[in-house]
């Protein structure tokens, strides 16, 4: 009991701190302390403030996927689930949109490839990697990544 009530005068310091003074910091160390609360919704509220205040933030981003993981983990390991046992196209386009969501490009690119070894007529499969290359032209700038994303879209 004194160490929840300890974390929370923590929290009150740091979000007085946060609004006072917003930094980029400020906002990370606040919303880790929610999720060390386990009040994941307040630290998506707080990370959704400062990347709108910020901008795009690697340190934002890392806690903003690390939370929408652990808001998809049940969904995530039911797709998979699904799609080792009766694989359908939905269940395919939407794990690799959760795994393009989370940054992970290249679990997305997999599942789509693996979808379209099944389902080779399958045009969401080729939009989802459309999306991706598209994601990883804009973050590396590379023209491979540009003509790849122009390639699926047309498929």
């Amino acid at each position: 009991m004194w160490q929840s009530l300890k974390h929370r005068k923590e929290v009150t310091r740091l979000a007085e701190e946060y609004e006072t003074h917003p930094t980029v910091e400020n906002c990370a160390l606040l919303a880790e302390r929610f999720i060390a609360l386990d009040d994941l919704v307040e630290a998506e509220r707080v990370v959704s403030s400062g990347v709108e205040h910020f901008g795009r933030n690697e340190r934002l981003e890392a806690i903003h996927r690390f939370l929408k993981k652990s808001s998809m983990g049940d969904r995530m390991r039911e797709l998979e689930f699904l799609i080792r046992e009766h694989p359908l196209v939905q269940h395919f386009v939407e794990l690799a949109g959760i795994y393009r969501e989370l940054g992970n490009q290249d679990k997305a690119v997999d599942l789509c490839k693996d979808c379209l070894k099944q389902f080779p007529d399958t045009d969401s499969s080729y939009l989802v990697l459309g999306e991706v290359m598209l994601d990883r032209f804009y973050d590396d700038l590379l023209a491979q990544d540009g003509v790849m994303a122009a390639e699926y879209f047309k498929q």
